[in-house]
């Protein structure tokens, strides 16, 4: 693929904000998924498409390819308003989650639903612990029915006890019953 991910999905007018949230929004689907995610540092760390390296090079593949500075990443990385700590620090989050539930467990089960046309549901389950992964890939808010009375939003560490669930565009979450 001649192309970095986020840019895949982005628009040229897009805000970071919104690619991040485009871009975070895909990779939750594989994480929540059974199986080993296969993670790309360029995709983890938010990487552009480097087309400098194309034009050097003569060579359309080094567009995800880019050889990156340390110290140069190290400092995009702890910057709050840059497009890579917004892919990173979240991305961070949704790994240690992951790793962290019984009911993402390769073993448990798994099961898929479309709500809407733009809703996309997950629900992993194992040893007596659900998780709902509610995907939004439109780009409006969308209520949906709750599918559990009491939950506790993984991402935001709190209790969530609604009768529906607000799912903002291009944005998702991960609840536990």
């Amino acid at each position: 693929m001649n192309c970095n991910y986020i840019d895949i999905l982005s628009n040229k007018n897009d805000n970071d904000e919104l690619r991040a949230n485009k871009m975070l929004l895909t990779q939750a689907v594989m994480l929540a998924i059974p199986g080993i995610p296969g993670i790309y540092i360029h995709s983890l760390i938010g990487s552009q498409n480097y087309y400098e390296g194309v034009e050097k090079s003569g060579i359309n593949r080094r567009i995800n390819r880019e050889k990156l500075d340390f110290d140069t990443l190290q400092h995009e990385l702890k910057d709050k308003d840059s497009l890579r700590n917004m892919v990173y620090s979240n991305y961070k989050t949704l790994l240690h989650i992951r790793t962290s539930e019984k009911a993402f467990n390769p073993f448990g089960k798994a099961s898929y639903s479309a709500i809407q046309k733009s809703i996309f549901v997950i629900k992993r389950e194992f040893e007596n612990q659900t998780i709902f992964a509610v995907f939004n890939f439109g780009n409006k808010s969308i209520k949906i029915n709750a599918l559990s009375k009491t939950v506790f939003d993984l991402i935001h560490k709190k209790e969530i006890k609604e009768d529906t669930w607000e799912i903002k565009p291009y944005n998702f979450v991960w609840y536990k019953s």
